[in-house]
């Protein structure tokens, strides 16, 4: 991971957000929400504080990484609340206090910020505001096509495979397809454990993707970094 070159040479180098990005990843797979007990609390409070890391280090993909946080959360919850109808009550109160533990731990990592923010007038807040509320972009500047924006994303397995890009897309997508279809047959057996990992992979590709993809200020080649993380967890998978 760390051999890319790009770490050594971007001037805005948020070369901790990997690292954080696979810690966060470790806390969030191996959680069991199931089991009582005050560790899966702290295990989200950590997966909250590592979320928040990499936002204060990358925060175009930090935010990316975020959603698909969310979207996980999500998904585990109404798997729970699915399979077990008798313990609905239950699953809602446990479900809650671990998303106000992510929360907590999310927001610590904010507490030096809100500190300089109060001493400065909130300058750097009123900016963030009137940047999201904004209907065009604040920045005077173009970044990358809609297009480069899609060949950056998805030249990470070439960059990774040191194959050229069609080879590379064709690789994937070809055991993609063989092992889903292995899945299908029932011949693999995927473990618990193994799907957390592949809803993260998933939620986390759809998530900065069309982040990137409908941001209204410039995409630049740098806000990729980080992002072969999620391709390395994938050809994992497979």
């Amino acid at each position: 991971i760390f051999t890319f070159v790009q770490y050594s040479t971007q001037m805005w180098n948020p070369y901790l957000a990997p690292l954080f990005s696979l810690i966060l990843f470790y806390f969030l797979i191996f959680t069991d929400f199931e089991k009582k007990g005050i560790k899966r609390y702290v295990q989200l409070f950590l997966a909250g504080i590592f979320s928040g890391l990499i936002i204060n280090f990358h925060i175009s993909y930090g935010l990316g990484i975020f959603i698909a946080t969310l979207l996980f959360l999500f998904v585990c919850f109404v798997q729970r609340l699915f399979y077990q109808d008798n313990k609905k009550k239950d699953i809602l109160i446990s479900f809650s206090l671990l998303t106000i533990s992510f929360g907590l731990g999310l927001l610590a990592t904010f507490v030096p910020f809100f500190l300089f923010e109060m001493r400065h007038g909130f300058q750097q807040i009123q900016v963030v505001i009137a940047t999201v509320t904004s209907p065009s972009a604040v920045v005077g500047l173009k970044g990358l096509e809609k297009s480069a924006i899609l060949i950056q994303f998805f030249s990470k397995p070439s960059q990774i495979l040191h194959l050229p890009f069609l080879v590379s897309i064709l690789v994937i997508c070809t055991a993609t397809v063989y092992v889903a279809y292995k899945i299908y047959k029932k011949e693999v057996v995927v473990k618990e454990n193994e799907k957390k990992l592949l809803l993260l992979i998933v939620s986390s590709f759809f998530s900065i993707l069309l982040l990137y993809l409908t941001s209204k200020n410039p995409v630049w080649e740098y806000h990729f970094i980080s992002l072969e993380i999620i391709f390395l967890l994938g050809i994992g998978f497979l």
